[in-house]
């Protein structure tokens, strides 16, 4: 496994123990450093103070002025498409492209600050790995148990700025309060 990046389309699944491992150590080493630098961007690209993207419920609707101004997609290669035609059910709608290495980078960033401003509204909650069951879901991917569920901010992230690119309507504040419910308080 390649941790020069935080994975997001792995199927984590196939990864063996050691690997992971070392993925949840990269993990808890960037997650403190990647939300920083999200800060830091999103303060001067808005020209607001840094002070009000403070993990709270009202800072994700900052996030979301300005991500989407900022989601990259790039056309996927022939060869791209074609193993994506080859692989995918034909009644199943793909698209021609894929997000970025920035846009990427950005969502890996965003969900760390999703899932960070949960915990801090409830602080009793944590990021956890699950290496237990391999048909788990969301085996391997750092994810935070909230009881009635267990939530991956990264990939819902990624959904949400799927759902921004194809020019439909998305909120990681929504996202907050819909993940809100499942927690068991």
């Amino acid at each position: 496994m390649n941790l020069d990046n935080l994975p997001l389309n792995l199927i984590l699944r196939h990864e063996n123990i050691k690997e992971l491992q070392s993925y949840t150590e990269f993990f808890f080493a960037e997650k403190e450093e990647r939300p920083e630098g999200l800060v830091d961007q999103i303060s001067s690209d808005l020209k607001i103070s840094k002070s009000v993207l403070d993990f709270s419920e009202n800072s994700l609707a900052i996030i979301d002025t300005w991500l989407v101004k900022h989601i990259e997609c790039v056309k996927l290669s022939e060869e791209e498409y074609e193993w994506k035609r080859k692989n995918i059910p034909d009644y199943i709608e793909i698209d021609d492209w894929k997000f970025s290495s920035k846009t990427f980078s950005d969502i890996i960033n965003i969900g760390i600050y999703l899932g960070e401003t949960i915990i801090h509204k409830y602080p009793y909650l944590k990021w956890e790995q699950d290496l237990k069951n391999r048909r788990y879901i969301d085996y391997g991917h750092m994810v935070i148990k909230l009881g009635k569920a267990d939530m991956n901010p990264i990939w819902l992230v990624h959904v949400l700025c799927t759902k921004i690119a194809r020019q439909k309507e998305g909120s990681l504040h929504k996202l907050f309060r819909i993940w809100e419910r499942h927690i068991n308080l």
